[in-house]
């Protein structure tokens, strides 16, 4: 029995050494910091703050460069290498860094630069919407007509501001005298003595049905009184088109009407054509094409929608307009327009919107201002504020003709039309197919060409390449840094918190 107690003695003596071991490592170690008493706390603070003040900043690069994970610097610090060699893996080490910062600076300024990349695609669609189809007679006024209301005047001063090529007007009296008998103004008399569109869409087809004059609506342009087909006005939908070729789009039969024809701005026959957006204004002067009498028009048309990015990666924005709803380019640049005339001449111009607080021009303005200011603007327009809008739909056209009619259907059109002139359908008729091509659109988008994480892939891949480095070499000497700034502090302060004790109060 003694054998077992002496052994219990020898458990007994054991243990109490093994407790006394475990707290002073404790109390000297970090965990005591977190787990141990006060008393332990206070020590081990007062330890760490003594390691603080007495801890080599060499010491302290050494290890860091023996850690990093940059590529080369523990060969910069190992005390055990040569000088040469240590030289070399620096020269290495700071070529890296400085290529490293070359591609950095590269790759910051073309993400700043926001480039973009267009991209097309063709999408294919059950059915497409019809554009709106504006035709303009090139003559501005009926003179037939206006002899008939006994609208003398009018001549005198369509030769004024239309004057042939070979003659020389001198300046006469009939601005200061004109007068109007039948109407009030030139909008007026371009309403009224315009080409109706009863008179001039003799045949109306669409998608084999019948339409009619009705299924237009008249409006007033640049280029005088024109007629819209699918003008989306008065809360009509947009005619949309579910399959190709002509026989299944527009088909319309025109009289020129040149027995009306007298000065103008035009000295041409035939018709100017405007296909736009239903939300866009017709542009006759500058954008539409043109078809003569005695041809057959065959006009394929094309969609095109367009998206683009605004800033920083674009331009595009929309902003709103006094006399219009919806944003478009063409809107924005006639109330530019608009704007101009007004400002200098005192008046609008007849087909300017009625919301324009001005008076109509009179001849005698539109000779004396208007014209001449109109070739002013050309330098001014680079002036208007009208961006490109950011979604737009586009319409292009592609046209091939044929003689209309032939020989035979010239004598058939003109007893359809009660003349006894074989010749007047060709002298006065135009035929127009118009119709998509496909049952397809272009879209043409903008996308950004480089984002925010490819430039830190750009600047991750090149860390790599010339130093083996990664993200979390950057957390690294982020964090050696703010250690280093840490412990200067704490030297600074630690005398003050925890003032030193003399060995004779030890």
């Amino acid at each position: 029995m003694k054998p077992r107690e002496n052994s219990e003695d020898i458990h007994q003596e054991k243990s109490p050494s093994f407790s006394v071991q475990f707290k002073n490592t404790t109390g000297s170690s970090v965990i005591g910091l977190f787990f141990g008493d006060a008393d332990s706390k206070k020590g081990t603070v007062q330890n760490l703050d003594n390691k603080y003040e007495n801890l080599d900043e060499n010491a302290a690069i050494q290890d860091f460069t023996q850690k990093a994970t940059i590529s080369g610097m523990k060969y910069v610090g190992d005390k055990k290498s040569r000088i040469p060699r240590r030289c070399f893996w620096l020269l290495v080490v700071l070529t890296g860094a400085g290529f490293l910062t070359y591609q950095i600076i590269r790759s910051v300024n073309l993400y700043r630069s926001f480039p973009v990349n267009v991209d097309v695609k063709i999408k294919y669609a059950q059915d497409l919407p019809f554009p709106a189809i504006t035709i303009c007679n090139m003559n501005l006024l009926r003179k037939k007509e206006m002899e008939k209301h006994n609208e003398k005047n009018v001549a005198g001063v369509l030769k004024l501001l239309y004057p042939l090529v070979t003659e020389i007007i001198e300046d006469s009296d009939a601005l200061h005298n004109f007068t109007l008998s039948s109407v009030n103004n030139l909008t007026e008399l371009l309403l009224r003595y315009g080409h109706r569109k009863e008179d001039m869409i003799i045949w109306c087809e669409w998608k084999g049905r019948r339409c009619s004059y009705e299924n237009f609506t008249s409006t007033l342009t640049d280029y005088g009184l024109c007629h819209t087909f699918n003008s989306g006005s008065n809360g009509l939908p947009s005619l949309r088109v579910d399959n190709t070729g002509a026989r299944y789009a527009l088909t319309l039969i025109l009289n020129a009407e040149q027995w009306e024809y007298g000065r103008g701005p035009s000295q041409s026959a035939g018709f100017k054509i405007a296909i736009h957006s239903q939300y866009d204004i017709p542009m006759v002067s500058d954008l539409g094409f043109a078809v003569a009498p005695g041809t057959s028009a065959f006009i394929g048309l094309k969609m095109t929608k367009v998206s683009s990015f605004p800033e920083p990666y674009g331009t595009c924005k929309s902003r709103k307009l006094k006399y219009h709803g919806n944003y478009t380019m063409s809107k924005c640049q006639l109330e530019c327009l608009i704007d101009f005339i007004v400002e200098k001449c005192g008046c609008k111009r007849p087909y300017m919107p009625v919301a324009v607080d001005a008076p109509y021009c009179s001849p005698e303005e539109e000779y004396l201002c208007c014209l001449p200011k109109l070739d002013e603007y050309a330098s001014h327009r680079q002036m208007c504020d009208c961006p490109v809008p950011c979604e737009r739909t586009l319409y292009s056209a592609s046209l091939s003709y044929a003689q209309f009619p032939s020989d035979f259907m010239a004598v058939e059109y003109s007893k359809l039309l009660n003349k006894s002139d074989p010749q007047y359908p060709r002298r006065n008729g135009a035929k127009l197919n118009i119709f998509f091509e496909e049952l397809s659109y272009e879209e043409i988008s903008h996308r950004a060409a480089y984002e925010l994480f490819t430039l830190f892939s750009d600047i991750g891949g090149s860390m790599g390449l010339l130093l083996g480095a990664s993200f979390v070499t950057v957390v690294e000497i982020v964090d050696f840094a703010c250690v280093n700034i840490y412990r200067r502090w704490r030297r600074k302060t630690s005398s003050k918190i925890y003032p030193k004790t003399s060995s004779n109060d030890r």
